[in-house]
């Protein structure tokens, strides 16, 4: 099995055999880790913010790592403010890579740095102008921006502001906002396609999107999605989207004009995955797994333009199952499964909560499992 498992550990960074789990390399770092980018370049190099000092210190240091090697590709200190941690976004491209954050009090605004991936030159070091913070995401050759404006307050209760999507050019930083929308929070769902999740000020949804947007080239909404209802007030789908360790969307995938999505499933009942076009946003057809169990939860893991693979929530219970579905008519065909006859907890149970922010990887027949704690500004594999 090619390639390496890349993950954070308190202090530093890890490279696993993802066949055998053996530790292939360690990088150590001077302080906790905060931040690491979900993806990485195609020659294996990713993003990592940290502190200077053990301890709950802010992330002030930068670095790209060469995953391949094992090794820091090159490292800098972060010039002007820096973060507390909470809300902190790593992305890298085969261009760029940057850290950015939010505002997340009256004393702490938000910031954004951008450096040149292969060099570590500074592209720029502050969030673009009418922002108050931003956060990034790889979109392969680039990176996907998002911007908010300065927060406005009436007495306790947030009002919407402006939420810009779009790009900062990988030479001057300049950006260029593709789509511009009022709402007291955005998420990037996907950037190729891209899609924007909005929290659009529902009451009793703060802090969560409640709308999903489908973004024409021209910056025009194709087709859009209602991610929750005031009946019951209750989800109706699951989309992962974070509050605290990154502004992404876990439980949402795309791949040739179609989006996956589950739909939430109260106890009693099974989930569902809808494939929806991304153009006219109808829904092409539904998935539910096969099961005797009543209850079952199902999770879009990766797409392409064949299918998508899909897991069933891991459960004690009944165990859990992996399907590829057909993206032509949702026909599915079991991978594996792993069934637990004791009556006890699944260790992936653990590490797959019910609205966790953090994604499943499928790769070369295994799912590998990662939880953030966001709490303690560490990361354990």
């Amino acid at each position: 099995m090619k390639g390496t498992y890349v993950t954070g550990v308190r202090d530093g960074v890890t490279g696993y055999d993802p066949a055998s789990g053996a530790v292939r390399w360690t990088v150590p770092l001077p302080g906790d880790l905060c931040g690491a980018s979900p993806t990485a370049t195609r020659d294996g190099q990713i993003a990592v913010s940290y502190g200077a000092r053990p301890g709950l210190k802010v992330p002030s240091q930068f670095a790209v790592i060469d995953a391949a090697a094992g090794k820091v590709a090159w490292q800098t200190t972060l010039k002007g403010p820096a973060s507390l941690g909470l809300g902190l976004t790593v992305a890298i491209s085969e261009t760029t890579a940057a850290v950015g954050w939010m505002r997340s009090s009256t004393a702490n605004g938000g910031g954004s740095h951008g450096f040149d991936r292969a060099t570590g030159t500074v592209i720029w070091d502050r969030s673009a102008p009418g922002g108050d913070g931003e956060e990034h995401r790889s979109a392969g050759e680039g990176l996907v921006t998002h911007s908010a404006g300065p927060e406005r307050w009436v007495g306790v209760t947030p009002l919407p502001t402006e939420q810009r999507v779009g790009v900062r050019d990988a030479v001057t930083g300049e950006a260029t906002w593709r789509y511009t929308t009022r709402g007291l929070g955005a998420w990037i769902v996907s950037s190729d396609p891209l899609l924007v999740a909005v929290d659009t000020g529902l009451q009793d949804f703060a802090s969560d999107p409640d709308s999903l947007r489908s973004i024409a080239a021209d910056g025009s909404v194709q087709a859009q999605w209602t991610l929750r209802t005031t009946k019951g007030n209750s989800d109706r789908y699951i989309h992962g989207c974070g509050q605290h360790s990154a502004c992404a969307c876990a439980s949402a995938v795309t791949a040739n004009g179609v989006l996956y999505l589950a739909t939430d499933n109260p106890v009693g009942t099974k989930g569902e995955m809808h494939a929806l076009d991304l153009r006219t946003g109808k829904r092409l057809w539904a998935f539910t797994p096969k099961t005797d169990h009543r209850s079952v939860g199902v999770v879009p893991l990766a797409a392409d333009a064949k299918g998508v693979t899909v897991m069933t929530r891991p459960n004690g219970l009944h165990g859990t199952k992996v399907y590829r579905v057909s993206a032509k008519d949702g026909s599915a065909r079991l991978l594996f499964e792993r069934v637990n006859s004791a009556f006890r907890s699944l260790p992936e149970e653990d590490m797959y909560g019910s609205y966790t922010e953090d994604p499943v990887i499928y790769a070369d027949g295994r799912l590998f499992f990662h939880r953030n704690d966001f709490l303690t500004r560490s990361t354990r594999p």
